[in-house]
């Protein structure tokens, strides 16, 4: 396990790198308003895709105990082809709606659809514990995205870097998928198997709505200044996320008894360290978010240092939630959880209304605090036998 979380690691650094200057040229080039209207897209695109994920993003992690495996992966795999063809369409509709650029939110659409699934690719070659092939996907993916823009450096280059990332995503999740091809599960079945994850994965998705809610409720400009902060939140959490993909596979394997605990505690470990790493550095956010956007972003000074103590808050939350996606999900995590995410976009729009994005900023903690709460409350009365056992 160890020396797959170290090449895992390795790898989302540099991923993590690519993806901030990916963002940042984003930013640059589209300008505030335009990276705000980007954002929001993208965000109310990842909420509607996460009611189709099928809870395959936890799935498969567990690959190697999973014996409906390649026909679960099937069936979500033409769910998924489905929906990125209806997906421009919508976006179209939606660019309408609010009065968008079209070209801006057809690409914000697809550039979802394509992360979303090559995250998926990427989960597959964990779940065999394939990493040096995972990182190699997910680090071809984000150069896919760079390296148009650093070519023509202007909006349309930005465009055409967020299509070359969704491609290549895409592509890689259908190229897996082919050589994993089995007779497809009844989609009632596997919906019904995997209500649990689907029902936590869509509350998480869910909290992505923040963008929007700023949008709504403050315009493009401070949306934009949100989300500038917010992107930040991506490259720290694929770190936290590294540890998951590797820690599911082991959980998923060691039983459930006192073995499991161990394996668990000493990742846990490791995760309450970066948190409070992440919450110290919390004071530097600002001058991050100068460095990579420009001083036209400065404003999103108070959302940056939110979103450090966010991330710490979100990577005690995650750390939990693995337990439970490693053997079942009871039904009252995803209900807390969506309690959490609801209150807590209620709670952006609600002090933004007061505060402006300063209100924001503090209602994005508020919803990573209650967050933690949902998954962390019931994963101490879950395992309250297995603490008993393995302390004695």
């Amino acid at each position: 396990m160890l020396r797959r979380f170290s090449v895992s690691f390795v790898g989302r650094i540099v991923a993590a790198l690519l993806q901030v200057g990916v963002f940042a040229l984003f930013a640059r080039l589209l300008g505030v308003s335009g990276f705000g209207y980007f954002a929001t897209v993208i965000s109310v695109t990842l909420v509607a895709m996460s009611v189709l994920e099928l809870g395959m993003g936890a799935r498969v992690l567990r690959a190697g105990s999973d014996s409906t495996g390649r026909s679960s992966l099937t069936t979500f795999a033409l769910v998924r082809a489905g929906l990125i063809i209806v997906l421009p369409f919508a976006a179209l509709g939606y660019a309408q709606l609010l009065d968008i650029p079209t070209v801006l939110a057809v690409t914000a659409a697809v550039y979802a659809a394509g992360e979303a699934t090559g995250d998926l690719a990427v989960g597959i070659l964990q779940g065999e514990r394939r990493s040096w092939a995972a990182m190699a996907v997910l680090v071809s993916r984000r150069a896919a995205a760079l390296v148009p823009i650093l070519i023509v450096s202007s909006e349309q280059g930005a465009l055409v870097g967020a299509l070359s990332a969704a491609a290549a995503g895409i592509v890689l999740f259908g190229s897996l998928v082919l050589h994993r091809l089995a007779r497809p599960r009844s989609l009632v079945s596997l919906i019904r198997e995997n209500l649990g994850v689907m029902f936590s994965g869509g509350a998480a998705n869910t909290s992505q709505l923040d963008v929007a809610v700023v949008n709504g409720r403050l315009g493009s400009v401070d949306a934009g200044l949100f989300a500038s902060a917010t992107r930040l939140f991506n490259p720290i959490s694929m770190l936290i996320a590294t540890l998951l993909q590797v820690l599911i596979p082991e959980l998923a394997s060691a039983g459930s008894g006192a073995r499991k605990m161990a394996v668990f505690r000493r990742a846990r470990l490791l995760v309450y360290g970066f948190s409070v790493a992440l919450i110290a550095a919390s004071f530097v956010a600002p001058q991050i978010v100068v460095l990579l956007y420009g001083e036209s972003f400065a404003g999103a000074a108070p959302v940056a240092v939110a979103v450090f103590v966010g991330a710490g808050l979100s990577a005690v939350s995650q750390i939990h939630l693995a337990w439970f996606y490693s053997e079942r999900v009871p039904v009252i995590v995803p209900a807390l959880m969506w309690v959490a995410v609801l209150g807590g976009l209620a709670s952006i729009w609600t002090l933004s209304v007061a505060m402006g994005l300063v209100g924001a900023a503090v209602g994005l903690v508020a919803m990573q605090f209650l967050f933690a709460a949902s998954i962390v409350g019931p994963w101490f009365v879950a395992t309250a036998h297995l603490r008993r056992q393995s302390s004695n």
